[in-house]
């Protein structure tokens, strides 16, 4: 008598959260490659689209210390500088040091919210960031896994965005594919709108993939785009090793340009 056995295919556990991250860093180029990179000078261009039909544009510039993302400097137009060495943020407005009590944790916020999103995965091993409810799910008919994000309190400078994020990893190539993020509860009412970042283009600079163009989709509670977009485009270069003058307070820069001429003496 012949028996038939039927082999279950393998099911691949379900990795943890840094796992996740590790995984999407190497389909990326990897961290060491992208840490190699050293400082990059982004050119940011956004197109917004409202649904009164609204077209927004601006355009902005970043320097980003791939050694040290917490390193970053933001500019603004001609006149608004926002950077960053670690968490010892400053601005600078109009040729003019900001010296108001809440500009260093505005200047947090504003470079957090600007560039984390798009500096993932690389941007999501940070400080006090938590990863939680890693299941199974899908994506624009991939399979995925779909994890929490948990950033610190206060991490964006938008209430709005200082809730849990919904990651999407593809099970096939480890790439991630969407960040979501709804509004906390209590801003539903004012603002019932999540976001979900889709990286559309990539440039590969060294071996390492990063965005060249991100679709920025409102979204409802349902996870269904409601028409109000932003493109976010990126012209990308590598602009050199750490500079401490882009990045450093310009106080904390003088006062180590002055010890230095003092021991070169």
């Amino acid at each position: 008598m012949l028996s038939i056995l039927t082999l279950a295919a393998p099911v691949m556990a379900t990795p943890s959260g840094e796992a996740l991250i590790d995984l999407a860093m190497a389909a990326a180029g990897g961290e060491t490659a992208f840490s190699k990179l050293g400082v990059l000078q982004f050119e940011i261009s956004e197109q917004e689209n409202l649904l009164d039909g609204t077209i927004k544009k601006n355009n902005s510039k970043a320097f980003v210390d791939a050694t040290n993302i917490t390193n970053i400097r933001l500019e603004l137009g001609s006149d608004i500088i926002l950077a960053r060495n670690g968490n010892d943020a400053w601005a600078n407005i109009k040729g003019e040091l900001d010296e108001r009590v809440q500009t260093p944790k505005r200047v947090l916020g504003t470079t957090n919210q600007k560039l984390v999103p798009i500096l993932m995965p690389f941007s999501l091993k940070g400080d006090r960031i938590t990863y939680s409810n890693i299941i199974e799910s899908s994506f624009g008919g991939e399979k995925t896994w779909k994890m929490t994000v948990n950033f610190p309190a206060n991490f964006f400078t938008s209430p709005s965005m200082n809730s849990p994020w919904r990651l999407h990893f593809s099970q096939a190539n480890r790439r991630l594919l969407a960040a979501e993020v709804f509004p906390p509860i209590e801003y539903a009412k004012v603002l019932n709108e999540g976001m979900r970042y889709t990286v559309l283009r990539y440039k590969k600079i060294n071996g390492v993939d990063l965005p060249a163009e991100i679709l920025l989709d409102g979204i409802g509670a349902n996870g269904i785009e409601n028409g109000h977009t932003r493109i976010i485009r990126l012209e990308t270069s590598i602009r050199g090793p750490f500079e401490p003058a882009l990045f450093m307070h310009p106080d904390k820069l003088e006062a180590l340009e002055e010890g230095y001429t003092q021991g070169m003496r």
